[in-house]
């Protein structure tokens, strides 16, 4: 029998068609009809697309914090039992060289691995936030703001948003960072994307996730754009640890670096140095506080432990109010360690609970803790083989005396 022609017909007009670029996300095939000015009124009419320009630009000189200069004396601390701590300096440094220096240098990022995104992670008050804009300003990027919190409603009502919406503002956020690069797209409470959706019904902050892995695989040397999350609770027990991990990780091939800084707590050098900084912001001289007779700066110093920046300057804009300078200069009411005390002690303390917690999130995603078991197990099978030579020596010298 003669083969059919319309067969033939068919393939000759699958042919002649050319196959459709495919669509990453729903979120495209709904602004492919949009031109620039209407993805950037979009952008802006959400607050995503923010213009930090007008705001006073900060340098991360003004990130107040030194390195430990007595961190030689833990030399003789044994490391598998003792976590060393980092310092703000340390923070503003990982910035500076995995945040500044890649995105705001086109020829060093086509020279290094490409860094899509890095976690800031701290107690609340840290300077997460603080860091993430210095990197915005030193590079002079453009700002997206994706935190869960500028897309949901904070008051606990469900959003009106659907799926295909929500995949459309990830993808105007990313399509236009790329077109208006350097760019930095920012995400406070960054955890939050990660925590699975209890129903499938629900929208949430977890059906970010998709869409946000997707476009991050896509940023490429070519693309200077920089995801930067923040979280006051990444060791959350609702996060998939596992995507969240390997997200916040270079994926180069045996050479694997985690693309987390911990901001940790102030040491006692660090908070004096904030004391003193934040009292200055405020128009009134260290030294001539410390002439009142009720006022210590080493006893504040000392019993501000545990409290962050944030904290900080918190209390000593409650304390230093017009009113209060007018008490002081009219009525001579010297200040005391007292009423800085009681101002710090209505903000945000962080427990030893969190701070643990923090450390042991820390050594999970270096790699300590792995590596102290690996350093321990070691450690009991050399005991152990020394154990058994040292059974077996006895052993013999029990049968040359019979």
């Amino acid at each position: 029998m003669p083969k059919s022609k319309k067969k033939g017909k068919g393939k000759k007009a699958k042919g002649k068609g050319k196959a459709k670029a495919k669509k990453c996300c729903d979120g495209q095939k709904l602004s492919d009809n949009m031109d620039i000015k209407a993805k950037l009124t979009y952008l802006v009419d959400l607050g995503i697309l923010q213009d930090i320009d007008r705001c006073e630009p900060i340098e991360f000189e003004e990130f107040i914090g030194d390195i430990n200069y007595i961190g030689s004396l833990q030399d003789n601390i044994n490391p598998v039992e003792h976590q060393p701590e980092p310092t703000l300096a340390h923070a503003r440094q990982f910035c500076i060289q995995f945040g500044a220096l890649p995105l705001g240098c086109k020829l060093l990022r086509e020279k290094m691995t490409t860094i899509p995104a890095i976690l800031l992670y701290g107690p609340p008050g840290s300077g997460k936030s603080f860091l993430s804009q210095c990197i915005a300003h030193t590079t002079s990027s453009r700002w997206f703001d994706l935190s869960p919190k500028n897309i949901f409603p904070e008051d606990g009502t469900e959003t009106t948003l659907t799926l295909k919406e929500i995949s459309k503002i990830m993808h105007l956020t990313f399509e236009m960072a790329e077109f208006l690069q350097p760019s930095v797209v920012y995400i406070d409470d960054v955890e939050r994307m990660f925590i699975p959706s209890k129903k499938k019904a629900t929208i949430d902050a977890g059906k970010l996730k998709k869409d946000l892995l997707t476009h991050c695989a896509k940023i490429t040397a070519s693309k200077r754009v920089l995801v930067v999350g923040n979280s006051s609770c990444p060791f959350n027990d609702d996060v998939d640890f596992g995507d969240f991990k390997k997200f916040f990780f270079d994926s180069t091939p045996g050479m694997q670096l985690a693309l987390m800084c911990y901001i940790p707590y102030p040491n006692y050098l660090n908070r004096q140095r904030l004391w003193t900084h934040f009292i200055h912001e405020k128009g009134l001289h260290i030294e001539e506080l410390n002439r009142c007779t009720n006022f210590e700066l080493s006893i504040l110093t000392l019993l501000s432990e545990g409290y962050t920046a944030g904290s900080i300057r918190e209390a000593v804009h409650i304390v230093l109010t017009k009113r209060r300078f007018e008490k002081y200069h009219r009525l001579k009411q010297a200040f005391t360690t007292k009423e800085f005390l009681q101002a710090l002690s209505k903000t945000v303390y962080t427990y030893k609970d969190d701070q643990t917690l923090f450390r042991e999130f820390t050594a999970e995603v270096t790699g300590r803790t792995k590596a102290i078991a690996t350093i321990k197990a070691k450690d009991a099978a050399a005991a152990a083989e020394a154990e058994g030579e040292g059974k077996d020596k006895k052993g013999k010298k029990g049968k040359k005396k019979k």
